[in-house]
């Protein structure tokens, strides 16, 4: 991930985008390893 854009006036907007955005791909991740992935060990 490139931190220049923390440079801009609204960089902290954009942090909480990224925040939200990797919040959201852990979600379905979860929810598919909990889900279709139940064979696999949880790590």
């Amino acid at each position: 991930m490139k931190m220049k854009m923390f440079e801009k006036g609204q960089g902290a907007t954009e942090y909480l985008l990224m925040l939200a955005a990797v919040l959201v791909i852990v979600a379905i991740a979860v929810y598919y390893v909990t889900t279709a992935g139940a064979g696999y060990p949880a790590i």
